[in-house]
């Protein structure tokens, strides 16, 4: 209990704290994942796991009539329960709760970067898919430009390292495709589909501060998608069969 407690209390400060942006630009990054997720999507049940300020909550409600928001911090549930009136909302850690049903599609976009042991997270989701039921990962990428980019530059040790935004924003954790594909096979689901968006060359706040126009993203969004290995972002698709 004094684990839960602790988890939460640290989960509320990050959500009080300056890290997260205003969805003007992490917005455009997660819907365009979502984009490549939804073409992946079973018919039924959907659990979104973690969706915090909701950047993608109302673009599953609308593919879906059966979708449960899992959100253990008070003031993000309290947000998403206010603006998605049909979507059901559960408060607790993912390491916590326990579903009485199991899922047709569940998304943990951005999560395993948060959770205190990422391996188990995922060893007790996939148990949470219905037969031919998939899992939708995303995470940032250990291997992105402007991270290699940071450590030429001395700003970061390795690639591995956390940036500042990443303790700003409770990040415990940075993956490769090859570290988030073992890891999600480790628990017996089934590669559908990998890959990256968005080739970041720089901070979230320089992109802002240098107002850059809607179609340079679109194409560094675009670019994620044909170089996954150095995309700032990176996703899986998988399946339980």
């Amino acid at each position: 209990m004094n684990e839960k407690h602790s988890e939460m209390e640290r989960l509320k400060s990050i959500a009080e704290g300056p890290g997260y942006d205003d969805g003007s630009i992490d917005g455009k990054i997660h819907s365009r994942m979502f984009h490549i997720f939804s073409e992946c999507m079973r018919d039924g049940a959907t659990l979104e796991i973690g969706p915090a300020e909701g950047l993608v909550t109302g673009l599953i409600a609308d593919k879906t009539q059966d979708l449960t928001a899992l959100e253990p911090t008070a003031s993000m549930a309290d947000n998403l329960e206010k603006r998605f009136s049909k979507v059901s909302v559960e408060r607790e850690l993912v390491e916590q709760w326990m579903p009485k049903r199991r899922f047709d599609n569940i998304f943990m976009m951005y999560v395993l970067e948060h959770v205190l042991d990422a391996a188990h997270s995922l060893q007790r989701v996939s148990r949470w898919l219905a037969d031919g039921g998939r899992l939708f990962v995303a995470v940032p990428n250990a291997m992105s430009l402007h991270r290699q980019a940071g450590v030429e530059m001395g700003i970061l040790e390795n690639t591995n390292s956390p940036s500042e935004r990443d303790l700003m924003l409770g990040h415990r954790r940075v993956y490769t495709l090859t570290t988030l594909i073992q890891d999600i096979e480790s628990t017996g689901l089934s590669i559908v589909k990998q890959g990256g968006v968005f080739i970041k060359i720089a901070s979230i706040a320089q992109i802002k501060q240098w107002n850059w126009n809607g179609k340079l993203l679109d194409a560094l969004l675009a670019l994620g998608e044909r170089y996954p290995q150095i995309a700032s972002d990176i996703y899986a698709v998988a399946e339980k069969n």
